[in-house]
């Protein structure tokens, strides 16, 4: 009966089949198609901001930019004075 039991379950038991599964580039190319086309769509649900509210925005960062530029160069140029002035009373 052991026997039996053993034949049985060695003689259903069946090769596991490989995959075929595309090649490397193949699927890297699939993925990467699959990336724009989602990129794509995503793009067409955008709301994009009018020309006018574009430079707006624009003129405001440019601003803000160029205000805190001259505020940290103003820092660093008291501190850089300061700094000279501290070592000039130890030389």
């Amino acid at each position: 009966m052991a026997e039996n039991e053993v034949t049985k379950s060695t003689e259903t038991k069946e090769p596991k089949k490989k995959k075929n599964k595309p090649n490397f580039f193949v699927r890297m190319g699939r993925a990467i198609a699959k990336f724009w086309r989602e990129s794509l769509s995503e793009l067409k649900k955008v709301v994009w901001m009018s020309g006018k509210d574009l430079r707006k925005s624009t003129m405001v960062v440019v601003v803000s930019v160029v205000v805190l530029s001259a505020a940290i160069g103003l820092v660093d140029y008291g501190l850089t004075l300061a700094i000279q002035g501290i070592a000039r009373l130890f030389n």
